[in-house]
Formats: C-alpha cells, sequence, structure tokens
C-alpha cells in the first residue's frame, strides 16, 4: 500500500501563480512560499525548500511539520529520504512537470 505522498506546489499548467484551489500544499502545513514540497507520512509530515524560504517556512509551518532544507548537502532528496526509510509513494502526477515524475518514479522502480 501507499505510505507517503509528495504534494509539490505546481498546478496543471505549471503555472507561475497558482489558483487558490490547487494550493493543497499551502493548506496541509501553513507555508505559503512559491517553492516548497510536502511529503505526508502516517507519522511524519515535512517540507522540503531552499534557502530563499527558511525563515519564512520556519514562521509558517503548523506545528509537528519539519523543515527539510534542501540547499543543504546533508539533506537527502526526497526520494532517497522515502526510499531509505523503505516507503512506499504515491505523487499527483499531474501536478508535476514530467522530468520531476520520471525522476521519482525512476527512482523508486530501481
Amino acid at each position: 500500500g501507499i505510505s507517503a505522498t509528495i504534494i509539490p506546489t505546481a498546478d496543471p499548467h505549471m503555472s507561475e501563480y497558482i489558483p487558490g484551489h490547487y494550493q493543497l500544499r499551502k493548506y496541509l502545513c501553513g507555508f505559503t512560499g512559491s517553492a516548497g514540497t510536502l511529503v505526508v507520512t502516517a507519522d511524519k509530515c515535512g517540507l522540503w525548500t531552499d534557502g530563499r524560504y527558511y525563515i519564512q517556512a520556519e514562521r509558517e509551518l503548523f506545528s509537528g511539520i519539519e523543515l527539510y532544507r534542501a540547499s543543504e548537502s546533508e539533506t537527502k532528496t526526497i526520494p532517497l529520504n522515502l526510499k531509505s526509510n523503505g516507503y512506499d509513494v504515491c505523487y499527483f502526477s499531474w501536478k508535476v512537470p514530467y522530468a520531476s515524475g520520471a525522476f521519482i518514479t525512476q527512482s523508486f522502480c530501481n
């Protein structure tokens, strides 16, 4: 079964400004920045974002959601983090660019 869900910041058209009804990540974790990916498991929730948003994420994230600093070398990528912890993943394929979806799929199928 599925044990982790990846929720990116995107809409089906990869718009620069995301319409409100596609802002699932914001509603689930509180982070309003324009770049970030939320990962939800049964026992953990984490947001990956880059250095432009660390301070904002620290202020906005709901309690219990861990911030992963994606720009820092010691931070594992989302696929590596989930795969190394044995998660089976679901992601919203209509919300990610083809190359990102291919990377996620290949990361878990190899």
